[in-house]
């Protein structure tokens, strides 16, 4: 709610007690989704209103009261909600789809939008390779396999997804 994300640790009994509670200054938004790196360093936060931001976790400073701790990720926004998001294990990326009918990857250590591809059908999940070299995206009635070559091209295979017999 209004941009609130609470932090909870766990203590010695197994019980979860909340240690902060951080807001996102000057965005009252609420959050959408919430994904944690593989290594556990940067949670990654998007908002109602498509915008992303990025928290650093394992530095000690988010815990210092009254100060925003989050970072804006990227300026090449989504015009449309987040339907799906997915994180890569081996490389700082998170592919992320929207109603807006592009994909999007982004370098969360960099704060930047790597790659943008648009597509003429509605789009609603993603998911992304361990290496981040390839994503994949599902749309109403099809599945598309993007291999990422580079920053000016992305190659895609479709395939049908229609029920069989």
């Amino acid at each position: 709610e209004d941009g609130v994300v609470t932090i909870f640790e766990k203590d010695e009994k197994e019980v979860y007690r909340r240690t902060r509670a951080f807001t996102i200054e000057n965005n009252p938004c609420k959050v959408k989704y919430l994904a944690v790196s593989p290594s556990e360093e940067f949670l990654l936060c998007s908002l109602e209103n498509n915008q992303l931001y990025t928290l650093m976790l394992s530095n000690q400073e988010i815990m210092k009261a009254d100060e925003m701790n989050f970072d804006v990720m990227g300026t090449s926004n989504h015009q449309g909600p987040i339907t799906g998001m997915d994180i890569c294990i081996r490389k700082p990326l998170v592919a992320t789809v929207s109603t807006d009918r592009s994909v999007r990857l982004w370098n969360y250590v960099d704060r930047t939008c790597e790659l943008v591809k648009h597509f003429p059908d509605e789009i609603y999940s993603v998911a992304i390779h361990p290496t981040g070299l390839q994503v994949r995206v599902a749309g109403r009635v099809c599945l598309l396999a993007l291999s990422v070559l580079d920053a000016d091209r992305w190659h895609w295979h479709r395939g049908s997804m229609e029920a069989s017999g």
